[in-house]
């Protein structure tokens, strides 16, 4: 009997241990279905994320290369503004001229009146008639034609000399009106850029609160290295140069300002490396090309905003980016000293600066290295 209640006993334990076994296998179920619905949730999270940078780039993409043209077009606006101004100017001088011309042409010409007026008091029949010398007269004659044809004379300049103050007023005039509508066209351009600027403010906030943790900051940093060392390695190296080898430590820099960043320096909040230095300047500044070279990319990359490349041969290439505008385009052979773009803060940069790399065959070097010793310091 006691050998049958122990194996009931045993068989009771037996049967709980598998039920035990049983729900726990079940909630065993239920924690992994939770885990993979937050698995899935994290998933869902991140690619929403990640689509919602997408947008914000590709709107701060749009915005940058429209502020970039709109401040190319208001350069290009107040160059004409000054050339019409100093031809406006030109212009007025010239009426000025003229008019000094019209009022000596009026001061002759009544002179010449009044001299023919007297000599009229003795009319020509009376100077006939008079038994004065033979030469006299002839020589009265003489000058009284000389007086009618200076008068007619002085006539005919007075008239060319209106005409001329006429045709140089209405220049003026044409002129005035040309300028009219540039400024009212610089106005409207200067009013889209201000909006956009905000617009573009208001997207850099966003992004940088959409990447705000250390290792969404780094993400971000890694995917936009990652895009331009797919850039420069698509491009091809075939073009023959032994300029650039040669000026080491000699060439220009690209712009004033001060060395903020340095070559290989940590960047903030990850452990990457700078593969260039970047300069702070003044937005607006002048950006030049350090040597002879032809222009491989000149557009907007995420990370570096307007972005322009320049090969200069024997696999040699500089980097100049964060510009706010570019005004040169893919293809376009520079020469060193000349205008490339000016200094920006495009791709979501809080101060104008330029970003500017050396490449050889894709490696980066140092450009502290490659450019004179007296241009910008570390600050």
């Amino acid at each position: 009997m006691k050998k049958l209640i122990t194996i009931v006993f045993a068989i009771g334990i037996l049967m709980a241990n598998v039920m035990n076994d049983a729900q726990a296998s079940e909630s065993n179920k239920t924690k992994l279905h939770k885990v993979n619905n937050q698995i899935q949730t994290v998933k869902q999270n991140i690619a929403l994320n990640q689509s919602k940078l997408d947008s914000i780039n590709h709107q701060l993409k749009n915005a940058e290369e429209t502020m970039g043209t709109l401040d190319r077009d208001l350069r290009g606006i107040n160059k004409q503004l000054d050339k019409k101004n100093k031809a406006l100017n030109r212009l007025y001088q010239t009426r000025d001229k003229y008019q000094d011309q019209l009022a000596k042409q009026h001061k002759n010409l009544n002179q010449a009146i009044t001299n023919a007026y007297v000599i009229s008091q003795q009319s020509t029949i009376k100077v006939l008639l008079n038994e004065e010398d033979p030469n006299e007269i002839s020589r009265m004659l003489h000058y009284y034609q000389y007086i009618n044809h200076a008068q007619l004379s002085l006539m005919v300049q007075t008239k060319d000399t209106l005409t001329e103050i006429n045709q140089t007023t209405q220049a003026i005039e044409a002129k005035k009106v040309a300028l009219k509508q540039l400024q009212n066209q610089k106005q409207h351009k200067r009013s889209q850029l201000k909006s956009l600027q905000k617009h573009r403010n208001k997207l850099v906030s966003t992004l940088n609160n959409n990447i705000n943790s250390g290792q969404g900051h780094l993400k971000e940093l890694e995917s936009n290295r990652a895009q331009l060392e797919k850039l420069l390695n698509s491009f091809a190296r075939t073009y023959p140069s032994k300029f650039f080898a040669h000026s080491k430590g000699k060439l220009i820099w690209p712009t004033k300002g001060s060395i903020t960043k340095s070559f290989d320096s940590t960047i903030k909040h990850s452990q990457i490396k700078l593969n260039g230095v970047i300069i702070r300047a003044p937005e607006g500044q002048n950006v030049y090309a350090i040597a002879p070279g032809r222009v491989v990319f000149a557009n907007w990359l995420r990370g570096y905003g307007l972005l322009l490349i320049v090969d200069h041969g024997d696999g040699y290439m500089t980097l100049y980016g964060y510009n706010q505008s570019l005004y040169k385009k893919t293809g376009d052979q520079v020469q060193a000293g000349e205008l490339l773009a000016t200094v920006g803060d495009s791709g979501g940069q809080a101060q104008s600066g330029l970003y500017f790399g050396v490449r050889r065959n894709g490696k980066p070097l140092n450009p502290q290295v490659w450019c004179k010793a007296s241009g910008p310091r570390l600050a």
